[in-house]
């Protein structure tokens, strides 16, 4: 036991001998009920022992008590009074009993919230851990599509420009030839330098949304071959670095998945803006959500970059037998 709880039930039993001794004359032994509290908090603080103990020791203090003060009467009778033992076990053991069960709810829900804190952050990690793949896949389909390219273009350029220079310099007639054909890659070169630039968007500073979809919309043109259309960008907001990376990310997402799996001739993306929000929207005319052949897209991960920024992630399929893909974004106060 305690030392706290320990001088808890000390100063439970002086109040409970002052009390009894200074009213025994009036109540006469009624007084001595006063020990079924003190044997339930006896209970509650030290268990069955308590309530055993302080049993056992209420019989020869109640004897005491009878002995100086009352006259008459079976005193052993009355201090050793069935009854009155028999009531304080029987609540004391509750006391005990209502204590354990307590505890043990207290345990049990303690577990489980530990147990659900820990999936929570299993989960978690392992959805950070798909992103971070994600992206790493992402980064190594840029390196096979641009940057080997670029590296090999640039080393043309470099023999290029030395044989446009031979052919200048000994007066060959494929001279201007030579020279277009150097100016040819350098346009190569700076369109896939534009591509790489575009390929994941800046996290340095505020950046505006409208700008960043309608260039990534070109991209992805470029890269996929369907139709990828921004049809209304006209939003004024600027956003933090985080949320426009969510936000381009999502739209990657929508649109890798739209074209893997659903088969469109056309995506559409979009921002609307209301009063409160911005609605960043993705529509496709390929297969329409919720048939087998659009199963597996990516909801986990873009439900996720939704909830980070605090979006909220909705799909829909439209009476035009197109699928939507929205997020809805709050606007925050100046």
């Amino acid at each position: 036991m305690k030392r706290k709880d320990r001088m808890l039930l000390i100063a439970a039993w002086a109040s409970y001998i002052a009390f009894s001794y200074l009213l025994f004359p009036t109540l006469s032994i009624t007084v001595f009920l006063a020990s079924i509290p003190l044997t339930l908090l006896a209970g509650w603080l030290a268990g069955n022992r308590g309530v055993i103990t302080t049993t056992l020791l209420c019989i020869p203090y109640h004897f005491a008590v009878l002995s100086l003060v009352h006259s008459g009467g079976d005193i052993l009778h009355e201090a050793f009074n069935p009854l009155g033992l028999g009531l304080q076990l029987l609540f004391g053991h509750g006391a005990v009993l209502f204590k354990s069960t307590r505890d043990r709810k207290i345990r049990l829900n303690n577990s489980l919230e530990e147990l659900i804190e820990e999936r929570t952050r299993n989960l978690s990690d392992l959805t950070r851990h798909l992103i971070a793949a994600e992206e790493q896949e992402y980064s190594n389909i840029l390196k096979v599509l641009l940057e080997a390219p670029l590296s090999e273009l640039k080393t043309m350029r470099g023999i290029g420009k030395q044989l446009a220079e031979h052919l200048e310099s000994t007066g060959h007639a494929l001279a201007p030839q030579g020279t277009n054909l150097v100016g040819a890659i350098e346009t190569c070169i700076n369109d896939l330098m534009m591509l790489e630039h575009l390929a994941v968007p800046g996290m340095g500073a505020p950046i505006e949304l409208a700008p960043s979809i309608r260039a990534l919309s070109a991209q992805l043109t470029d890269l996929s071959g369907v139709e990828v259309e921004c049809v209304s960008a006209a939003s004024s907001a600027v956003l933090d670095p985080e949320t426009t990376h969510h936000l381009w990310q999502i739209v990657h997402e929508a649109v890798s998945n739209a074209i893997q799996h659903a088969k469109p001739s056309r995506i559409e993306i979009g921002i609307e803006e209301n009063h409160d929000t911005t609605i960043l929207f993705i529509e496709n005319n390929g297969t329409p959500f919720g048939n087998p052949e659009s199963d597996g897209m990516g909801l986990p991960i873009m439900n996720y970059r939704a909830a980070k920024i605090g979006a909220r992630l909705r799909i829909a399929s439209l009476p035009n037998h197109k699928t939507r893909v929205e997020c809805t974004l709050r606007k925050t106060k100046a």
